[in-house]
């Protein structure tokens, strides 16, 4: 039986050295108040759940009307992207486990994201060649939680059975059940719910052999 493994990205095979407040700090041009960050935080978000491929330009464009920041909105975006790929590290891990599950199986990286800023952190860390699919949610249009990603996820590596490794409950666990997806949960917390859950990626390892063959 034929079997593709999905990992997410952010947060479960990368890590952050720097959180995302400091990231705006180093940017903005503006006074960084919290309420400036609020408002572009908040405006990520919603582009982000909205799919949308440039929210980096979107949300720097809002913050910088509301505070009267004199700048680039595109030019901050270039600048911010280029400060989270450099911001996030590769865990331990990860290059072992994807290249030990790649020897059987098909691998993939299903992430919410920009496009361009995804496929970046992935060509930082040198994992493009370890993969056989990248699905992001700004090339196809919509994010995790729909439905629609987790199916151009199984159109792009067909198989019999598929497996989704992600470090968010709500987003990666749940929907990717619902989907037909083998499921486990890396993280801290403990949902009980979760069929299969590892604290670490080194847990994992061994979890995913039981679960894949």
């Amino acid at each position: 039986m034929s079997t593709a493994v999905y990992f997410d990205l952010d947060g479960t095979l990368l890590a952050w050295s720097r959180s995302f407040a400091d990231l705006f700090v180093d940017v903005f041009p503006g006074d960084a108040t919290d309420e400036a960050l609020d408002v572009f935080g908040r405006r990520l978000r919603a582009e982000l759940d909205a799919a949308n491929d440039d929210p980096l330009v979107t949300a720097f464009a809002a913050v910088s009307e509301e505070f009267a920041a004199a700048a680039d909105p595109e030019a901050l975006a270039a600048s911010f992207a280029g400060a989270e790929v450099e911001a996030t590290r590769l865990r331990p891990s990860a290059r072992r486990l994807l290249r030990t599950v790649g020897e059987r199986h098909r691998v993939g990286v299903l992430t919410n994201g920009a496009a361009s800023v995804q496929r970046r952190k992935i060509a930082h860390h040198d994992l493009t060649d370890l993969l056989d699919a990248v699905v992001v949610s700004g090339a196809v249009g919509v994010a995790k939680p729909d439905d629609e990603i987790f199916e151009v996820a199984t159109d792009r590596l067909p198989a019999d059975a598929h497996v989704y490794v992600g470090d968010s409950y709500e987003e990666d666990v749940v929907p990717a059940a619902e989907n037909g997806f083998e499921t486990v949960y890396v993280g801290e917390q403990s949902p009980t719910a979760a069929p299969v859950a590892a604290r670490d990626l080194d847990d994992l390892a061994s979890l995913l052999a039981a679960l894949v063959g």
